[in-house]
């Protein structure tokens, strides 16, 4: 019979496998999941909403700035700086 400290010690690294894997998924997923919001918001933009969607977008970069370095952080500041010179 199998004590509760060898299971934990034999799942532990798989779980903390499991755990890398899912960040990762959520990471990737996530970044996807901007990339078509940005898309969809700059197709609903018009004249009238142009000036306060540049002074959304310059704030979504000041927040990418201050934060720590994350894989996808870097892509997603060169998404929106892209995004606001596209104009």
């Amino acid at each position: 019979m199998y004590s509760i400290i060898s299971v934990s010690a034999c799942c532990c690294g798989n779980l903390r496998d499991l755990e890398y894997k899912l960040r990762k998924n959520y990471e990737i997923c996530a970044f996807q999941v901007r990339r078509k919001t940005l898309s969809l918001a700059m197709d609903l933009v018009t004249s009238r909403t142009v000036e306060e969607t540049v002074l959304v977008l310059k704030k979504e970069i000041s927040k990418t700035h201050n934060t720590a370095e994350h894989e996808d952080t870097g892509k997603y500041r060169q998404l929106l700086v892209r995004t606001l010179h596209s104009w």
